[in-house]
Parts: C-alpha cells; structure tokens; sequence
C-alpha cells in the first residue's frame, strides 16, 4: 500500500531471475467544493417565514449530508430548516470520498411585538372618542373589533359605542401578532339641578337665585343663567336680580359636557300703585270751597295721606274740603307697601275785575254819528273777562270790550271774571245834537228817442252858503258837484246829496230815471229765389219784426211791384233791398237789409276727393270739395240730409256710404254719392290675469296678427314683445302697440301676487364632513332679495359665526361648526336673521340650532 502518488516498480525475483514493471500511482486527494447558498430571504424563521430554505452546491460528484439542530439529519441538496441552529452539510466525493463540510446558522425571531394601547371616555361632550395603539415596530399593522360588529384597520380608530374593544397587533418586521383589550367607557353623569329665589316686592326689592344644592355640588358644575335668552353674570350659583320673570338655569358637568336645565319663577310684586291727587284748582268768588278726591288713584288696597305744604298728616280720608290756598301732597299705599305721591296746588283766585269805561266822544251829532264805549282802555290781557253793556232800560247791547253807540242815553258796562266769578260795573252818559237840511227833487220826464235828455230839479232844496251838493249815479260815482239841477241822457237811479257845512249834517234822496229807447226789431227774408234762369217773382218777408199798431214799415229797393208800407212784399228783379221798422210811441226805428240773386245756368260739375278712416274707430274720414263749376256763389254743402254749411270740406266721418248735396245761391243743386272706407283693427291680446308667488318672474306674451313698428309697456324697464317681468306687489301692466300707419291698440295684464314668504331654516346640522348636511344654512325661494343679517351666537351669548348681504342655498354663506378654526363640540346655538324679501319687507327670523356629530 501506497500513501503517495508516484511511479512505483514491482520487481520479481526466481532465483537469479527476475521480472519487474513499472506502476504509476497518481494523487487523488483532492476535497470537493462546497458552498451553501441561502434561498429565502435571509436566514431567519419569524411568524412569516416559518422555515429556511437552504441549497448546498458543488462543483464536483457528491453526495450530501445535512445534520442540524434537535437530530436533524437530511440527504438532499436542499432543506428547510425551520428550528433555529447551526447546520452542517457534508459532502463527499464520489471518486475520492473526500468530504468537504460547511456551517450556517439560522436564527429565530418570532417574538411577538411589544404593544402599549388605551380606551377612552365617550360623555356628553364628546360622542366619540379615539382608541389608541402603539408599537415601536415600524411598518405594523393593526386590526379592531367591538362592539355592534366594529372593524377598523386604522392605529387609532373614532369610536362611538362604549363597550370593549380588541387591537391585534402584526409586526412590521416579522408578522408575529400581539391582542390587547382595552375599555370605552361611557361618562353621563348629568347635574341635578336645585335652585329656588324669593319673590321680589317693595320690601324685597331684590332676590338671589340659589342653585347651591344642585349636584354634583362643587365647581365641577359650570352654571349659567337667563332671561328671555340673555344672560345673568358668568358662572355665578347665586346672583342676584332685581326683576321678576321666569329665570333659566343651565348646568355643565365640566368633567363630561352634560348639561341639565331648570326654570325656576320669581313673581315680582313691584308694580307701584298711582297717586292721582286731581287737577289743580282754585279758591274763586263763585267756589269759596274745593273738594280734593283721591278716588281716581290705582291699585290694591291703597291707603291715603293727605300733607299740608309744612308736611303735616291732615286728613287720611280719600277726599277733604279745602277752604285755604296752598299746596297738598297725597302719598299712597297699597297691600304690597308700594307708594307713591303726587301733588296738587290750590290757589286763590277771588280778585273782582276793574270796571273802567273811555268814551271816543261826549255826543253824537252829524259828524260824530256813534260813539265808541271802551272799556278795557288799559289793554290788558281780557282773556278771562266777560263784558255784558246795558242801555238805560237794562237790555244787553252788547257782549266785547268795546261797544259802538249812535243814540244818546245812559250806558252800563258789567266786568265778570270767567275763571272765579268776580265782576264789578261803571257807567257812562252819551248826549245827542242833529240838524238835518232839507231836501227836494222832482219827478223827471222820461227818456225815449225823441226826447234824450232830462232835467233833475232839485231847486226846492235848502240852498245858502253853507250848504254844499253833490250827485251820484246809481255806481255811486260823483257826476256833478255844488248844483241843485242836473241834466242827465242815460235812465237810472240819481241821488242828490246836500251837506251842512256847519253842523256836518247831511241828507239824501233818490230819484229815478225811465227810459224808453228800445228798438223795434227788423227782420227781411225771402220766401223764394228767382228760377235757376233768373225768372219770375220773390217774395220778401218781415216775420219776425215788430209788430202792433204802434209800429209802422218802409221797404226800398230796385224793382218793388207791390205796396212798400206793408210787413210782405214782392219784387221782380235781383238786388239788395232794405226794410225799416219804426215806432211811432218813442220814435225809435231799425232796418233789415236781404239780397235777392239773380238766376243762373246750375252747377256742371264739383270735384271730390275722399280720405279714407286712418285707424280703426278713429272716425276721422274726410270728403273734400274742390273749386265748382257752373252755377251761382255762394254755394252751400249737405251730406246725409243734414243741415247746409258753407264750409267745402266734412271732417270726422265714420265709416259708410254718404249722399252729398250742393245747392248755389239761385237753389240749383247737385249731388254725388259717396264712401268712406273703415280701417282695419289691431288685434292684440295679453291674455287673463295671472296669480304668481313672490319672487316668480312670468313671461309676458302679446300675441299680434298685425305688423307692428312700435311695442311700449307701462313699465319703462319692460322691451320687445315677450319680457321677463318679477313684480314684488300686485300691479296692473298695459301695452300699447302701433302698426306701420301709425295706429295704435292697448290691452292690459293684472299679475296678483301671493305673498308666501317661504324660509326655512334647520333646527340641526352634524358637520362631521360626511356630506349631509355639514353646513348650518338658509334655505328659501326666489322671493328673498337679500338675506341682510345672520348671525349665530353660542349658549353664553357669545357670537360664534355671522355673515351679511348674501342670497340663500349657498353653502359657502353657511356655518361649518368652526370657531376660532377649532370644531365645536355638540351643543344648542341660538341664531338671529334678519330677510329682506324682493317686495321691500324685511322679516326677523330667530331661534336654535343643535349641532350633532
């Protein structure tokens, strides 16, 4: 045996003989490769890879030996080691058994995560609360379960439902779990309130509201209170108040945010009674006594005092007699011992008035003809007085301060005062000296057309020196001055006036002036014409003048053939002839002039031209006449039977047939028929009156077969033939259309609108972001113009949301729950707006919001 490799020779020996070869022994010593490669991730078992998977490789025939941890034993190249330990592959050379060997070690992580979790408290502030979980592990994962089948995969999942709850905890680094129970707990422990006060009066004119016995006492009790939603002081468990009312208490636990409420009533009888002492009053000449009442005070079970002006108890009585002026004061009381006073002042008023009379003359005579009696000659205020004058038989004349006398005698004035009835009297006598002239007119002729002019004679009249006249017309305008005869050519009534110089008396007389001048009247008229040929007789005639046996007539002119004295008379001959008319008692006369034309050959022909009606029922048709041919001027023009006009033109014809007639000076006449056409009517129609809500826009719509050039409503802002219109009241719109002649049509619309003013508003809201109602906001119709004021205030009055000049449905003019950017907890708010609606009204809106989450 051979331990190396080399050339060995084998020689063999018989005898001297021998035989040898040679043998080469070559080296095969040579250990396999080995290496160990690890398949899975690493080299470590933890609750997500519960073995590793391990390879030996060689590059050599070999075959494989695995021992390991707890007698692990293994033939194949690869294993799964899922015990922690060392591991050993052999492997052996199938041509050499060489064996190589070689270690790895697979550790163990399978500990589970270290885990730290809370619960939490759901109470009246919070409806919620957040369970937490923590593990330094990064990457891990966590799972919740509940109550009412809750799952969450969040680390610190909002929950709502107090109970226990389970986390199981997955490691980030090795998928190995940890669970842990944790506690909701439910905190609503609500106060109990107790509180009570003292009704207010006027002993007590104050009370404290004492909630100190509500539990849990302690300041773990925050405490507000109100009054018509105001609030009382800040956190106060007694305050104090000066006023009745029904008080609100409310009271957080502000260890969990419940609140209870208590309304508790304090009655306030403070109501003062009424002192009513009466009005003031007087001591006077007519009342020298004065009753001073009480009766008319107010209140229950009152009680009286009556006090002099040196405050001394005088009567405790309802009402007394005062004979003394001063002033008094009355203090009432009533069954609450409530007061009060009021004062009354008598004065003395019995001072009698001066009677003092001031003559404006001693004597009537003719230049002084009355006399003025004055008999407040000072001026002084006589407001207060009566004046009653007397004449010498004790009749009243008169009742003023001044009194106005024109015959002599004795006159009394008497004074009474009006407020006390005092009065007092004075007298005065009045003389009397008068010497009137005497005077004379005699009876004057009377006028008539013969005789124009008349003497006044008045020469039996007082006539010297100091006598002075002067006529006057019935105007009584001076016509003459300082004559006693007058000649005067007009009828009327004359006055003669004749004045005293001396003594300044005076005396008239009237006299009056006939007259007759009246003119007879003088008519002449023609019975006939001569023929259209200028033939035969005409008679003229004077029906219509005067007549009687006073009267007489004269007729003049070219071709007379009958008696010219008589009323009728005929000619022959065209001309102009004159009557005349006289009367024979006042020579008075008057003339009437005719024109008698001569005949002729008739009217040829006569343009016409006819202007149709321009719009419908305007009746403004038109038929001219134009320059005629043939006959005799002037012409006279009828249409229709109607009266003759020398106008050549008939204005304002309706529609319809016409017969037109035309007649010269001689009677000749010529006629035509014709027709004024009617216009067509513009048909329009707005259609029936409409009923619409506040804030609705309605389309109008004119409806037309006619080809309009113009379309204007009453309502300036309104355009075109179908607008838009949103009245805020009932109104009454017309149109008014004109067609391409100009002609017009107007039809009216009446909208009645019903004044529903939709607004509402919630009474809750929850902005947890959950996309149903998140946002406290208005909501209302098209009637609302403008939502002036919103405002949201909280519990204590503090205002925690406003917003102004905005229309509504608008989210982003709504309340989200944000204060000061921090979400609010649950709780009542009370909000206040102010609505003006598209009609000009504004409307209050207030009251409360609970926000929820």
């Amino acid at each position: 045996m051979v331990s190396a490799a080399d050339t060995y020779t084998l020689i063999v020996m018989d005898g001297a003989c021998n035989s040898q070869t040679q043998q080469a022994i070559i080296s095969d010593g040579e250990t396999p490769d080995i290496d160990i490669q690890i398949i899975s991730s690493n080299n470590i078992i933890d609750c997500n890879t519960t073995f590793v998977e391990l390879e030996g490789n060689s590059t050599d025939d070999v075959s494989y030996s695995w021992e390991g941890p707890n007698g692990f034993m293994a033939d194949t190249p690869t294993i799964q080691a899922n015990t922690a330990g060392m591991y050993t592959l052999t492997i052996t050379s199938i041509n050499n058994d060489c064996t190589s060997q070689q270690n790895v070690e697979v550790f163990d992580e399978i500990s589970p995560p270290s885990v730290e979790a809370e619960g939490g408290v759901i109470d009246c502030t919070n409806n919620n609360t957040l369970l937490s979980a923590l593990t330094p592990i990064p990457n891990s994962t966590y799972t919740w379960t509940g109550p009412n089948n809750f799952s969450s995969n969040e680390q610190n999942p909002s929950v709502s439902v107090a109970g226990e709850y389970t986390v199981v905890v997955t490691s980030g680094s090795n998928g190995c779990t940890e669970e842990l129970t944790v506690m909701a707990l439910l905190d609503e422990n609500f106060p109990v309130l107790e509180a009570n006060a003292q009704d207010i009066d006027c002993i007590n004119t104050s009370s404290v509201l004492d909630a100190s016995l509500s539990t849990p006492a302690g300041d773990s009790i925050m405490y507000q209170w109100y009054l018509d939603d105001n609030p009382i002081g800040m956190n106060e468990i007694a305050p104090s108040i000066e006023s009745g009312g029904t008080y609100q208490l409310i009271g957080m636990n502000t260890n969990n945010g419940c609140t209870d409420t208590l309304q508790v009533e304090v009655a306030a009888n403070i109501t003062e009674p009424v002192a009513d002492a009466g009005e003031d009053a007087q001591i006077t000449c007519d009342e020298d006594m004065v009753t001073i009442d009480a009766s008319n005070s107010q209140g229950d079970g009152l009680s009286y005092q009556w006090f002099n002006y040196g405050g001394d108890l005088i009567s405790e009585e309802s009402s007394l007699d005062i004979d003394t002026a001063s002033p008094y004061t009355l203090v009432v009381t009533d069954e609450n011992n409530c007061t009060d006073s009021d004062d009354i002042s008598i004065t003395d008023n019995s001072l009698e008035p001066l009677a003092t009379i001031e003559l404006s003359s001693t004597a009537i005579d003719c230049i002084n003809t009355m006399v003025e009696l004055d008999g407040n000659p000072n001026q002084i205020d006589d407001s207060l007085l009566n004046y009653e004058w007397l004449d010498e038989d004790g009749q009243t004349i008169g009742n003023s301060s001044t009194q106005t006398v024109n015959t002599a005698g004795n006159y009394t004035l008497l004074v009474t005062n009006t407020e006390n009835g005092c009065s007092s009297d004075s007298f005065v006598i009045v003389d009397s000296t008068i010497e009137k002239p005497t005077l004379n007119i005699a009876q004057p002729d009377m006028l008539s057309c013969n005789n124009t002019s008349v003497l006044l004679d008045a020469s039996g009249s007082d006539d010297a020196s100091n006598y002075f006249s002067q006529w006057f017309d019935e105007n009584n305008m001076i016509i003459d001055s300082n004559t006693l005869n007058l000649t005067v050519d007009q009828a009327g009534t004359y006055t003669l006036l004749i004045t005293n110089t001396d003594t300044g008396c005076s005396e008239q007389q009237s006299i009056t002036v006939n007259s007759n001048q009246n003119l007879p009247n003088a008519v002449a008229s023609a019975a006939n014409a001569l023929s259209c040929e200028g033939g035969g007789d005409v008679e003229l005639q004077g029906d219509g003048s005067s007549t009687g046996v006073e009267f007489e007539y004269a007729w003049s002119g070219p071709s007379i053939i009958s008696a010219t004295n008589t009323l009728n008379i005929t000619v022959d001959a065209a001309g102009d002839y004159t009557l005349i008319v006289s009367n024979t008692n006042n020579g008075c006369t008057a003339e009437a002039n005719i024109n008698v034309p001569a005949g002729g050959g008739g009217i040829n022909t006569a343009p016409i031209s006819v202007e149709d009606e321009a719009c419908f029922g305007d009746n403004n048709g038109l038929i001219s006449i134009g320059e005629i041919q043939g006959g005799n001027p002037p012409y006279l023009y009828s249409i229709n039977g109607g009266v003759f006009t020398q106008n050549p033109q008939f204005s304002n014809l309706a529609p319809g047939n016409y017969d037109l007639l035309i007649q010269d000076i001689e009677g000749c006449e010529y006629t035509e028929s014709l027709v004024v056409e009617g216009a067509t009517p513009i048909n329009i129609e707005l259609g029936d009156n409409l009923v619409i809500q506040l804030g609705e826009t309605v389309d109008l719509n004119l409806q037309t077969t006619a080809d309009l050039d113009t379309v204007i409503w009453s309502d300036m802002s309104l355009v075109g033939s179908n607008p838009s219109f949103a009245p805020s009241n009932q109104t009454t719109i017309s149109v008014t259309v004109t067609d391409e002649n100009g002609c017009t049509e107007t039809d009216a619309i009446t909208i009645f609108i019903e004044k529903d003013r939709p607004v509402y508003i919630p009474s809750a809201f929850s902005p947890n972001e959950d996309g149903i109602n998140d946002v406290f906001m208005i909501f209302g119709s098209e009637a609302i113009a403008n939502v002036r004021v919103f405002k949201v205030y909280d519990r204590w009055g503090e205002l925690v949301f406003s917003d102004s000049d905005f229309l509504p449905n608008d989210q982003q003019h709504g309340w989200n729950g944000l204060f000061r950017d921090k979400f609010l907890n649950p709780q009542v708010f009370v909000y206040y707006t102010e609505i003006e609606f598209t009609d000009g009204i504004v409307e209050i809106y207030k009251g409360d919001v609970t926000l929820m989450r």
